[in-house]
């Protein structure tokens, strides 16, 4: 099974998320989240999939291709498949059927601002209270590439009256706490 040192390895590649990584591991694993879900895949699959290890729990990744996680580290091939507790769930996010409650939910898919906002708002219904939504891509200075991810992120936490705390760098990572 793959844990905080396959994690940290991972943070030794020139990926855009690599800083945020550890983040988001130690996030999962210090919240003791159960069940984790995922929409886009990537390194982060790694990474959180390596948090419900240690926390006993399930992870759940959603993307429109299974071999995502790939493509900026094909040496990871093969590896997900062997995790039991990985679970990906190829489709669309918002034809997905999802019903299952969530401790952290981690977002970094499609890129567009109605994207964005959708995704939100379908899925952190689900999230439960006190715990864990994280975005990347939402960066405030110098993140022209993904501006709408973060207008619809803002524009959804103003909406639902949640405050949130963006880490600026590498295109930004906003966590927020479901109250």
């Amino acid at each position: 099974m793959i844990g905080l040192d396959y994690v940290w390895m991972l943070t030794l590649r020139d990926t855009d998320i690599k800083e945020h990584l550890m983040t988001l591991y130690s996030m999962a694993v210090m919240s003791k989240a159960k069940t984790i879900l995922e929409i886009g895949s990537g390194q982060s699959t790694f990474a959180l999939t390596a948090a419900a290890n240690e926390n006993e729990g399930e992870f759940y990744s959603i993307d429109l291709g299974i071999s995502s996680n790939l493509r900026l580290f094909p040496e990871g091939e093969g590896v997900l498949e062997k995790e039991p507790r990985y679970h990906s769930i190829v489709g669309d996010s918002m034809q997905v059927e999802w019903d299952k409650p969530v401790d952290f939910f981690f977002l970094d898919s499609g890129h567009t601002y109605d994207l964005t906002l959708a995704e939100l708002r379908k899925y952190t219904p689900f999230v439960k209270s006190g715990g864990w939504i994280i975005c990347h891509d939402t960066g405030e200075f110098h993140n022209e590439a993904f501006a709408d991810c973060r207008r619809a992120m803002v524009e959804f936490c103003t909406e639902v009256g949640w405050d949130f705390r963006t880490m600026n760098c590498q295109s930004g990572l906003t966590i927020i706490k479901k109250p």
